[in-house]
């Protein structure tokens, strides 16, 4: 029974020490991200701010005023093209390979030695 009661003892007892530390934290995060927060806004403010200024400079500068109207009123219209040529290439037919059996050069060849190639012609 004290083993037990020991027992339980050390393992609640951190875990009940660790709560508020929990929340401790997290109230801690929470502050630490509101005032992350509050100098991002800040340094996004005074760059948009700068970068607001340097361009109208540079707009005064150059002269430029901006539109109040749009230039185009009607959008282009693309003119129909006519579709590309179709080229069909040119078939020939393939040349008799000397090294197969029955082709051109073989059959002159034994009719003019009489003689008969000991090749066979492969058949597909």
């Amino acid at each position: 029974m004290k083993r037990t009661t020991l027992a339980l003892m050390a393992v609640g007892l951190p875990l009940l020490a660790a709560q508020p530390q929990s929340d401790e934290m997290r109230r801690y995060m929470q502050e630490m991200q509101g005032e992350f927060n509050a100098y991002a806004q800040a340094e996004q403010s005074a760059f948009e701010a700068f970068v607001k200024k340097q361009w109208e400079e540079f707009q005064v500068f150059q002269g430029l005023e901006p539109y109040e109207e749009p230039k185009v009123t009607k959008p282009p219209v693309a003119k129909p093209t006519p579709p590309p040529a179709v080229v069909t290439p040119k078939v020939t037919p393939p040349k008799s390979d000397p090294t197969q059996g029955g082709s051109a050069r073989t059959a002159a060849a034994d009719a003019q030695t009489g003689a008969r190639s000991l090749r066979t012609p492969r058949r597909f």
